[in-house]
């Protein structure tokens, strides 16, 4: 146990993650899938005086010349003191550079206690942030019956017109989700980093489904003889493990924690993605929030799921106002308002051990939104967000599905005709109705 979290710890590289005490190492599994998030605090100190120290354990090839970064002394006395005065466990620590913050997972000894240490905890002066561990969970749904030559949903956005002009070549994604099968023949070469914020070290991200049923809508490669062609197949994927699946290996479904999305979005930060997907949803979380103000202030373009249970404004991550939000297309008229749709039923990814399926959910939608905007920004890198926010809403259009109802989605042919004047996508789609663009967000 203490060698896989040592080697997490390395893994995080940059400004990510605390040379843990002997002690720490034990416990910080109880930070991940196998901790009692119902007493668990995360506390955050301000540190902007994090020193570098040399780098424990054996170092990836990858990140072998990159320092490590340590809280400095005087957050280590002050997390003990928290600890002291409030009766409470540490469980594991570590430094978020890019905000210049010590962040602490504490342990209460009830669910009771923890609700009472927080209450004095947000009041105390020498504390940031003091908030619940929380959980977020993937959004997705696994389709039983496999038709592995149809890709409906990649015909109505005509995207292989839009290949034409841009395939998302040079474009960094970052990819916050569950374990991804890097061996996966439709992923070759597309996998440019990854790294595993799971506290277990499991060994077992490359068995869960969720993470690459994303990553293959997003980049699946193309002209490779085999399999599907994802929306952006040029695309470098970064592929950074912050859930795990729960649910055995029949099943999509995965959960995050605040503990694990906060070190894999500050190592989003740091390898500068310029965009993040988020295909997950959970409650508020002020860190996680903290750390999408860094990523918009970087450059980096958000895309997140719209959740099914709650609404929009008021879950994580589509709260944040830079979020651009996806919802499932063929769903619309129970969707949040101000998502934009996009093929979230029934879509054709891939699964562990080299297979394909079907998807859905608005998780499906999101990777849909997140291969369109880096097809945009490889034509066009100086876009910014509000740009290519209104560029998506102006190109959504009205398809016909099969059952002859109408529904709306973004189209990756339109969007990129509004920055490329050549572009004509007057054939249209296969099957489908093409009307003038709109510019007013779909209902």
């Amino acid at each position: 146990m203490r060698r896989a979290v040592l080697l997490l710890c390395v893994l995080l590289g940059v400004g990510a993650c605390t040379p843990l005490r002997p002690s720490f190492l034990d416990r910080a599994g109880a930070a991940g899938p196998h901790g009692n998030s119902a007493q668990q605090i995360l506390v955050t100190l301000t540190d902007r005086e994090a020193v570098v120290v040399t780098a424990a354990g054996a170092t990836p090839k990858a990140y072998r010349d990159l320092p490590s970064y340590g809280p400095s002394a005087a957050a280590r006395r002050t997390a003990r003191r928290l600890a002291r005065e409030y009766g409470l466990r540490e469980v594991a620590a570590w430094p978020i550079d890019v905000l210049g913050v010590h962040c602490i997972v504490y342990e209460a000894a009830t669910a009771r206690a923890r609700d009472e240490i927080l209450t004095r905890l947000s009041a105390d002066p020498r504390v940031v942030i003091a908030q619940p561990m929380q959980t977020f969970a993937t959004r997705s749904k696994q389709y039983d019956d496999p038709y592995l030559e149809l890709q409906h949903g990649f015909a109505r956005m005509q995207v292989s017109t839009a290949h034409r002009w841009s395939t998302g070549r040079g474009v960094r994604i970052a990819i916050i989700d569950s374990g991804i099968d890097v061996a996966h023949p439709d992923l070759a070469a597309r996998i440019q980093e990854r790294a595993d914020f799971v506290p277990d070290a499991s060994g077992h991200g490359e068995r869960e489904q969720h993470g690459l049923a994303v990553a293959g809508v997003i980049g699946a490669a193309a002209n490779n003889g085999l399999g599907i062609v994802g929306v952006a197949p040029e695309a470098d994927l970064l592929a950074f493990r912050a859930c795990w699946q729960i649910a055995g290996e029949n099943s999509a479904a995965s959960i995050c924690n605040s503990f694990t999305l906060a070190l894999a979005l500050a190592r989003a930060i740091e390898a500068r993605a310029h965009i993040i997907n988020l295909s997950l949803t959970g409650p508020r979380d002020p860190l996680l929030e903290q750390l999408l103000d860094r990523a918009t202030a970087t450059g980096s373009i958000l895309i997140g799921a719209v959740p099914p249970d709650m609404p929009a404004a008021e879950a994580f991550p589509t709260a944040h106002a830079a979020v651009i939000q996806a919802g499932v297309a063929e769903q619309m008229a129970v969707a949040a308002g101000g998502a934009l749709p996009a093929p979230g039923i029934d879509v054709l990814t891939l699964r562990p051990g080299g297979g394909y399926d079907f998807d859905s959910g608005s998780s499906m939608a999101a990777a849909h939104v997140s291969g369109l905007v880096a097809l945009l920004l490889a034509h066009d890198p100086q876009l910014t967000t509000t740009q290519i926010r209104r560029i998506l809403e102006q190109s959504v259009a009205p398809v016909a599905q099969v059952s002859e109802e109408l529904s709306s989605t973004v189209d990756a042919c339109r969007a990129i005709a509004a920055v490329e004047a050549e572009v004509d996508c007057s054939a249209g789609r296969p099957g489908s109705r093409v009307v003038a663009v709109r510019s007013a967000r779909p209902q």
